[in-house]
């Protein structure tokens, strides 16, 4: 079982084990380089605490997603979610960035 807190590691190891996308500092500013060229600010992107982000994170990895309490409290998506066999987190976008790991077989003794 992985267990990352949710926040800039983990989301790095989405971009890049889940996503496909290269991590690179380009004149100071960190980016996440797409296959195509693109790229993304790595400040614009935090699966592990952004439900919007989270669900790119689900596409991608076609996830299972069952037993989702999600509410919308002060203009935010929050809530958990079992995802996959029964993995849970601090929030639904946590849960859903350690499931989509875990469904790679990626494993603590990775990090």
């Amino acid at each position: 079982m992985i267990n990352i807190k949710p926040g800039p590691e983990l989301d790095r190891l989405v971009a890049e084990k889940i996503m496909g996308w290269r991590y690179e500092i380009d004149s100071g500013v960190h980016l996440y380089m797409y296959d195509n060229g693109a790229c993304r600010l790595v400040s614009d992107w935090s699966p592990s605490t952004d439900m919007l982000n989270a669900w790119e994170v689900v596409k991608k990895a076609d996830l299972l997603i069952s037993n989702c309490m999600i509410r919308l409290e002060n203009g935010v998506l929050i809530g958990n979610c079992e995802v996959g066999d029964g993995v849970f987190g601090e929030s639904a976008p946590h849960a859903i960035c350690l499931a989509a790991l875990e469904s790679i077989g990626y494993e603590c003794s990775n990090i």
